[in-house]
């Protein structure tokens, strides 16, 4: 029983949710997360087809690519926890 009600407000809040965070400024014009017919897939293959057609005009491009995930897996998690807790609260 507790599943069921649980699932359907986390239904409720979706669809109410979704539509505004999609709206929201924060939420880039390139963000591919989170949309419709878009995936970590579709997102590489936008950035190529720019590429592409730059080249095609004969403009000079530059795609650097950077990996920031290494970066966390290398840090010390209670490093960055007592960092987070010595900043200042953005309230």
């Amino acid at each position: 029983m507790f599943d069921a009600i649980f699932i359907s407000v986390l239904r409720h809040v979706l669809v109410h949710l979704h539509p505004r965070l999609l709206g929201s400024r924060n939420f880039g014009q390139f963000h591919s997360a989170y949309r419709k017919q878009h995936s970590t897939e579709t997102a590489p293959a936008e950035v190529l087809d720019n590429v592409y057609a730059e080249a095609n005009n004969k403009q000079v491009t530059v795609l650097v690519g950077l990996d920031s995930s290494a970066a966390f897996d290398t840090a010390s998690h209670d490093t960055l926890l007592q960092c987070l807790q010595c900043r200042p609260s953005s309230e």
